[in-house]
């Protein structure tokens, strides 16, 4: 990407050799060798691709800054239809588009047909004036009456495009999933919970995991509920969100280090408002949700902990300590932090929760996630979404 800053040319190169969707020229993403030449009027600047010579405009910062935000989906949102039981028959859901630009922006898109769910309308085009926000209604119907679980995601093929004639800019498409989402009851706990890795205060832990959705990092290092498995809870109380893990694991391996260096636990939230939790599908930073990555300890105090400074500064308390047969998490959230994202009257958040495991010291890790990893592309927006209960 070119930027001019005081008369000066700062360039920032694609990949030369790196990661790369390599989607082209106009979204600054291609393999390049850069060819200065000095001259008595000062350097000329030549990009050499395997399809030719572009010169130093190849994509500058105007260009970057409309189609930054179509790459990265940012301008569409599908909002997740919610089951609170399991069970879809029918139900609307709405498509948000964002134009933050001073061009008019076309949105085209159809919905993959398939059997389990149908979707009206099927189509859209959407002509989005400069700076401007429009929602579509859609009907979503499971004509088959499958289970949640057992549910395909409508996948959405969209293209954008802005209406214009100066810069040379590309047609961007990507896709888009309208999923039909269990939703989680967040039960109301009368009583403060010590946050000690203990678990008796826990009248439940309802959540059993014997089959994760997802393994990761290596797959096959996982044996089964044997191996590793675990159990949580989540409930409100009256200034904390508390999360509570136990972990049974056969082959304890634990040596002082972050929780994905040995035996641990991570636990992502999101309490951001809709459509923007749904979609998340973040890097880690605690700008867009909560990581919580704990390394158990015998003693609480010698537990490790990720990023402690932020949570310090949070008000969050953390607990991970090691039992006869694994180990215990416990979390405490304060809902001051859940107000400041959504207000007093917040309705749902979304959480999910990765086990750590090694079965030696020296690996490998096999990663076990309930729901599948945000980052990945088989998330599915709105898994692992809770919704509080009313206080009794």
């Amino acid at each position: 990407t070119k930027h001019v800053r005081h008369d000066q040319n700062y360039l920032v190169l694609a990949t030369t050799g790196g990661g790369s969707s390599l989607r082209g020229p106009r979204f600054g993403e291609f393999d390049h060798v850069v060819w200065v030449t000095m001259t008595e009027e000062g350097p000329r600047i030549a990009n050499l691709l395997l399809e030719g010579i572009w010169d130093e405009d190849i994509r500058t910062a105007e260009m970057a800054e409309l189609t930054d935000p179509l790459v990265r989906d940012n301008f569409l949102g599908v909002q997740p239809l919610y089951s609170p039981t399991g069970e879809f028959d029918h139900g609307t859901t709405s498509l948000h588009l964002s134009n933050t630009s001073g061009l008019p922006l076309q949105v085209t898109g159809r919905f993959e047909p398939q059997e389990m769910l149908s979707v009206l309308p099927a189509e859209l085009s959407v002509l989005l004036a400069p700076e401007s926000e429009e929602t579509i209604e859609f009907a979503v119907s499971n004509p088959t009456r499958l289970p949640v679980a057992e549910l395909s995601p409508l996948v959405l093929n969209w293209e954008a495009v802005y209406e214009q004639t100066e810069l040379d800019l590309p047609v961007v498409d990507g896709t888009a999933l309208l999923v039909v989402a269990r939703e989680y009851l967040l039960p109301y706990h009368p009583t403060p919970i010590d946050v000690d890795g203990s678990l008796e205060e826990w009248e439940d832990l309802p959540f059993v995991i014997q089959q994760p959705a997802t393994v990761e990092v290596t797959a096959e290092a996982w044996e089964g509920p044997a191996d590793c498995s675990w159990r949580f809870g989540v409930v409100l109380g009256a200034e904390y969100l508390y999360i509570g893990v136990e972990v049974k694991d056969d082959i304890p391996i634990y040596r002082g280090g972050m929780a994905w260096e040995q035996d641990g636990i991570e636990v992502r939230l999101d309490v951001r408002p809709d459509p923007q939790r749904a979609q998340h599908r973040g890097s880690g930073e605690n700008y867009y949700h909560l990581l919580f990555a704990l390394g158990p300890a015998v003693e609480p105090g010698d537990m490790t902990i990720w990023n402690p400074e932020f949570l310090n500064e949070l008000g969050a308390r953390a607990t991970c300590r090691i039992t006869a047969g694994g180990h215990n998490t416990e979390l405490a959230i304060p809902l001051s932090y859940l107000e400041q994202q959504q207000g007093v009257d917040w309705q749902q958040v979304r959480l999910n929760i990765a086990i750590d495991d090694f079965d030696a010291e020296e690996g490998p890790l096999a990663q076990l996630w309930w729901q599948p990893d945000w980052r990945d592309e088989e998330n599915l927006p709105g898994s692992g979404t809770f919704r509080r209960a009313v206080k009794p």
